[in-house]
């Protein structure tokens, strides 16, 4: 079975983890991959570390990285994909801006040989 990976940084996201998580763990159901998610925690200063770290408990398809201090997103992207070991690797961002939902046409997409898909 082929591997995706989805990171995913955060800083400062306790209010919105739940809502994403519900919503990427409803889409990995439906998905035909051995799949992971790597939250990628840019030295956050409230509840997300915490929150995160009871899902990783909880789901062992699960992740955090905790980076030392805030070193930008760029490199919480960077950190995450060089991590990463998969058939294939998406990025989003926790605000649900780009619908987890998309996850399975980026696959198809991917699947028809495209070296990059982008939404």
């Amino acid at each position: 079975m082929k591997t995706f990976d989805v990171i995913c940084p955060v800083y400062n996201e306790q209010l919105t983890v739940p809502l994403f998580f519900a919503r990427v763990k409803t889409m990995f159901a439906q998905l035909n991959y051995r799949c992971h998610l790597t939250f990628i925690d840019n030295s956050s200063t409230d509840q997300t570390q915490g929150l995160i770290g009871e899902i990783c408990k909880e789901h062992d398809w699960v992740s955090l990285v905790v980076m030392s201090r805030n070193f930008g997103y760029q490199s919480s992207v960077e950190c995450g994909v060089r991590l990463s070991q998969a058939d294939y690797t998406g990025v989003v961002d926790v605000d649900c801006e780009d619908p987890p939902e998309m996850f399975a046409d980026f696959l198809k997409l991917a699947e028809e040989g495209n070296d990059l898909v982008y939404g």
